[in-house]
């Protein structure tokens, strides 16, 4: 078994070297799909054993061929359809479907030679199963795939025992699949069924409704507390190690000072977990430097995905999104922080969130302005349909960033809660505070005296004490709690647009973002 692992990485490694380089059907048999069966064992040169163009006939068209079969005496018992590693599979399973009843084989393999899925007759007999019960891509193999892969080679071929496994990873895939679905965005019967379980009230329409935020944020912390005490196990074996083995030391610390900290080799097994389903891990490595802990794809500095610094007073990642997008953090955990945890006011029904859009939009252009709001669309669960509700969910415990106006009761709540007040360090969405004197106001003497009073140096001083904000006049300066913040820093935008442009924003708003 670890020969064959060993030897089916090398494929992988091959198959991804050469893909580009094939433009046709027969270029992938040749050089992908044969060496995969070569691997498996069989004698891909021996027409007895993996006969190519297998005749399949169906029905009254005679002359059907599949493009290899794998025979066990004169029968055939695998046949497997090729396409062009350039071609989508999804289309192709019919072919397949068709000559699947023509034969005695049990499995039919449908690839590209970079993809491969694996059908038998577990739904109806002799007739081929619409969903494939194994299926995965040889460029990013894991571990469980291997195995399954294994069972096919000649010498541990055997048709029951592959069949009852088959059985199986039909319905764990199906689970997985469901349960996937419902990590993502759970369904009002999912949720139902959990309520059953924990809630004794009615479960009506809005009960699902503020549970299901509720669900999936549990999915997460239940993920991130197996994982974290994984991890500390891990460390721990790790930490005992290095008093038992003396040359430990010598393994992290190189000739040019650099140390590989327990807190970074920590960062660097959470991003390998929380990447596992986009990549596959054996392709993640590290280079630590001087200044930051280095994660690469293919061990390739150009490919690099996150530079973690952790040796600092202040800690953050850098991320490679094409922004270089700058996240402060305080451990390694903070990685999996913010999925789902993310909560602001419909603009629809908010005018300070309303106004972080249009700011958005007006500072980095229409076209980024969008794709970057659609990009933390992921991490917002839900838009809060009250102006209050971001604050007070977050005061509470139940998210963990709000999109919030600044005021007054903000910086009260850092005495009261566990929380923390952040300005964007890259600019400042804001809005006006106006006033107005009515036209037809019966006491216009006393109301231009106010605003006179409330422009002037002693009312903005007044003022920024009981609502802190950005002041209008220059000679006053900003309130404590804004201590550092300029003109300069607020974003750029076209004030009257900001009216007149509502409706279509919001219009757009709703197409674009469907929360």
């Amino acid at each position: 078994m670890e020969k064959f692992t060993e030897q089916i990485k090398l494929l992988s490694e091959r198959t991804v070297k050469l893909k580009d380089t094939l433009n046709t059907e027969e270029a992938t048999k040749t050089a992908l799909v044969m060496p995969f069966f070569q691997l498996l064992g069989y004698d891909v040169f021996n027409p007895l054993e993996f006969s190519p163009e297998f005749i399949a006939d169906v029905g009254i068209k005679k002359g059907e061929k599949v493009d290899y079969a794998i025979l066990q005496g004169d029968e055939p018992v695998i046949l497997i359809e090729c396409k062009s590693v350039n071609e989508k599979l999804d289309n192709h399973d019919s072919q397949l479907f068709r000559y699947f009843g023509t034969t005695t084989s049990k499995f039919g393999i449908l690839t590209n030679g970079l993809e491969y899925r694996f059908y038998t007759d577990l739904d109806e007999q002799n007739k081929m199963d619409s969903t494939p019960f194994l299926q995965f891509n040889i460029s990013e193999l894991k571990d469980n795939h291997i195995i399954e892969i294994f069972k096919f080679t000649k010498e541990n071929f055997e048709v029951s025992k592959i069949s009852k496994t088959a059985y199986e990873l039909k319905y764990v895939n199906s689970l997985k699949d469901y349960l996937n679905q419902q990590w993502n965005e759970p369904s009002e019967a999912f949720i139902k069924y959990l309520l059953n379980e924990i809630y004794d009230g009615v479960k009506t329409k809005q009960v699902v409704e503020r549970f299901t935020p509720i669900v999936k944020k549990t999915f997460r912390i239940f993920i991130t507390d197996q994982v974290n005490s994984k991890l500390s196990a891990a460390l721990n074996t790790t930490a005992n190690d290095k008093h038992d083995d003396h040359e430990f030391d010598e393994d992290i610390i190189e000739d040019d000072g650099i140390v590989t900290t327990p807190e970074e080799l920590e960062a660097y097994a959470i991003t390998k977990v929380l990447l596992n389903d986009v990549v596959n891990n054996n392709r993640i490595f590290y280079r630590d430097n001087q200044t930051y802990f280095n994660i690469l794809l293919d061990d390739n500095i150009r490919k690099w995905i996150v530079r973690i610094y952790l040796n600092r007073s202040k800690k953050y990642i850098v991320l490679n999104n094409g922004k270089k997008e700058k996240i402060e953090i305080s451990t390694p955990m903070d990685l999996t922080k913010y999925k789902d945890e993310l909560i602001m006011a419909d603009p629809a029904i908010s005018g300070t969130n309303y106004a972080v859009v249009y700011n958005l939009l007006q500072s980095m252009g229409e076209e980024a302005g969008w794709a970057y709001l659609e990009s933390i669309k992921g991490n917002i669960p839900f838009y809060a349909q009250r102006g209050s509700e971001p604050t007070s969910k977050v005061k509470n415990g139940e998210m963990a960033v709000g999109i919030i106006p600044l005021g007054g009761d903000t910086y009260k709540m850092e005495k009261e809660f566990k929380v923390k007040n952040v300005i964007p360090s890259d600019g400042l969405p804001w809005v006006p505070a106006g006033m107005a004197i009515f036209k037809e106001a019966e006491n216009k003497d006393a109301a231009k005296a106010f605003v006179d009073w409330a422009l002037s140096k002693e009312g903005q001083e007044f003022l920024k004490t009981v609502a802190p904000r950005m002041m209008v006049r220059k000679d006053v300066t900003p309130p404590e709690e804004l201590k550092g913040m300029t003109v300069d820093k607020l974003m750029k935008m076209d004030i009257a647009g900001m009216g007149t442009r509502r409706e279509e924003i919001l219009k757009l708003w709703k197409e674009k973002m469907g929360k």
